[in-house]
């Protein structure tokens, strides 16, 4: 959900739907009816399309789904039977029957108390083009969603980022000088890791290579298949500079995640003091 969770209250682990109110829970609805073609197809109001989604394909005329002709009157007798046998005549024959898809765009925000005021910009998906599901003729989909907020360990669904890492700093040093072919070869190996220079007039040698961004290396060491480079590199890596890295998923940027993720920690690391300074005080430790 695109929404910034610092907007709202956070919610006991016995939560139910008799808590819910507009400072802890977001309201979805979500009502969509397949008809016999798109004319007839009840979405429930328009639709929010993301700018970067993909038009949907629409479906090549078939005699059967699958190739499956037993399925297709499977599936066409129990919907009859379930809606009263009115779903019959809109089932188009010989080819393939109109499919409705529903996708989170089709989803729709119910602003709760004053979430109106609080949210001008509104609430929705942070992509609206997530197949939800596939309806037939006749099929529907009415449900309401409550939202509410929650942290990673209690669920990945909650976490805020897709993947968080850090790896050390890489350390590159030249022990030798590198010259000419063997200068392309190492930057060959290590692409954008060494810059190269030209040499001075003179010199013996036409160009040089030089650590430029030991940012970009991959800790690959291809450069030691050449026992030459082997002698003349040396790459390590630096205990103290840490890199991290954070792929949001899209609610909060990567690096208001960053900032939050280290006030919680300062959080816990105070409740930490807090509890052994108890403790102390209790058995008589502190004066």
């Amino acid at each position: 959900i695109n929404v910034d969770p610092r907007l709202l209250e956070d919610v006991d682990d016995d939560y139910d739907a008799s808590m819910a109110t507009d400072r802890n829970t977001v309201v979805f609805r979500l009502g969509v009816t397949c008809g016999k073609d798109e004319a007839s197809t009840d979405t429930g109001g328009k639709r929010h399309v993301s700018k970067d989604a993909k038009p949907a394909v629409s479906n090549p005329p078939r005699d059967s789904i699958g190739g499956n002709k037993v399925v297709d009157g499977a599936a066409e007798m129990a919907s009859t039977m379930h809606f009263g046998g009115n779903v019959a005549n809109n089932v188009e024959v010989p080819h393939v029957p109109y499919t409705k898809h529903v996708y989170s765009g089709d989803m729709h925000w119910m602003p709760q108390g004053d979430q109106a005021a609080s949210f001008p910009d509104g609430i929705r998906p942070v992509h609206e083009d997530i197949l939800i599901a596939k309806l037939r003729p006749g099929q529907t989909i009415q449900l309401e969603a409550h939202a509410r907020k929650g942290t990673g360990k209690d669920h990945a669904k909650f976490s805020p980022v897709a993947t968080a890492a850090y790896r050390l700093m890489p350390k590159i040093e030249l022990l030798s000088p590198v010259y000419d072919d063997l200068a392309d070869e190492l930057d060959l190996y290590e692409p954008g890791v060494f810059k190269i220079v030209p040499c001075p007039a003179g010199s013996g040698h036409v160009k040089q290579a030089l650590v430029h961004n030991p940012y970009a290396c991959t800790m690959s060491r291809n450069y030691m298949r050449n026992p030459i480079l082997k002698d003349a590199v040396k790459i390590t890596r630096d205990p103290q500079h840490f890199i991290f890295s954070i792929e949001s998923v899209g609610m909060m940027p990567a690096a208001v995640v960053l900032a939050e993720s280290l006030r919680v920690l300062k959080e816990k690391c105070q409740n930490i003091i807090r509890l052994v300074d108890e403790e102390m005080e209790t058995d008589g430790l502190m004066e």
